[in-house]
């Protein structure tokens, strides 16, 4: 069970405040975060953040059925950015972060890791963004790009990179053609903390699969079915595939098809919700698929 709460006007000055928090038998996690966006070129934005909570950790196969780490953790995350707008439609930034994770007891730990980390990292990233409206649907094309140094106490530090997109065409209003992608590179590590999910979007690997390397692509089509007076709601349906490589299971590819019922909100800050499911064909695996926002 969780919830959360978003002003995208607050005090008046297009900035952003997001309370959120989940509770569960396993699990729970408070995160409040407070962005100042750049108003203008050449204005610097910034933001604050952090995350609170307490989960037991499963990491599986792409399908979801076997578990091959088991471990509980409470951890901790601070978090301070800057930003920088170059030009009406690019933006840099530079981020710092603390992290402390500890282990806890779990009832059935496997192949859990010996001891918590802490760490602190930089991040920088640079991100071209625009959006258009088609009268039925608000479109984001994007690009980011963002490197990540983590010195680990105790341990090797760590470099990640990561690559996201979104693209979005209008053929006829209120129907697109969707392009969704990224990738994430990152160096080795004697723990499986600093290992990510699949790729942002991706929604035919089990959200429990983790990897050190992941690849993903996501191609399909978007019709709005009718709009009420809070919002818009569509259906979308795409074709995925997605490559991994990681400790546990070398390379690994995945594919299939993936359709989501979306909520777009015309008056709430919450930019949409999706529901909806993806089958992977290489694992004869249906998963069920939930996003909240449209951010990529």
């Amino acid at each position: 069970m969780g919830a959360g709460v978003a002003d995208t006007n607050v005090f008046g000055l297009r900035n952003m405040l997001v309370l959120a928090g989940a509770y569960g038998s396993n699990e729970w996690f408070a995160m409040p975060m407070f962005i100042a966006a750049p108003n203008a070129v050449g204005d610097f934005g910034w933001m604050i953040a952090g995350a609170f909570g307490s989960a037991d950790t499963e990491h599986t196969d792409q399908a979801g059925e076997t578990v091959f780490r088991s471990f509980g953790t409470i951890r901790m995350n601070l978090g301070f950015g800057l930003s920088y707008s170059l030009t009406e439609h690019l933006t840099a930034g530079i981020r710092l972060s603390y992290t402390n994770i500890a282990l806890r007891e779990n009832e059935n730990p496997i192949d859990a890791p010996a001891d918590g980390v802490q760490s602190l990292a930089i991040s920088s990233s640079i991100e071209a963004r625009n959006s258009s409206w088609d009268g039925y649907l608000r479109s984001e094309n994007s690009v980011s790009l963002e490197y990540y140094y983590a010195i680990v106490f105790g341990s090797s530090n760590v470099q990640r990179v990561s690559l996201r997109t979104a693209f979005n065409h209008t053929i006829n209003p209120g129907f697109r053609a969707t392009a969704r992608g990224g990738l994430v590179f990152s160096t080795g590590s004697e723990t499986p903390f600093f290992e990510s999910g699949p790729v942002s979007g991706i929604n035919i690997i089990s959200p429990h699969f983790s990897a050190r390397n992941h690849a993903g692509l996501s191609l399909g089509l978007e019709r709005y079915l009718f709009r009420f007076a809070h919002g818009t709601v569509s259906v979308a349906a795409a074709y995925q595939a997605a490559y991994s490589y990681g400790a546990l299971l070398r390379h690994q590819f995945d594919h299939g098809p993936a359709a989501t019922l979306q909520l777009y909100f015309s008056r709430l800050a919450i930019p949409g919700i999706g529901l909806g499911g993806a089958y992977n064909v290489g694992r004869n695996s249906f998963q069920f698929a939930f996003n909240i926002g449209m951010f990529f």
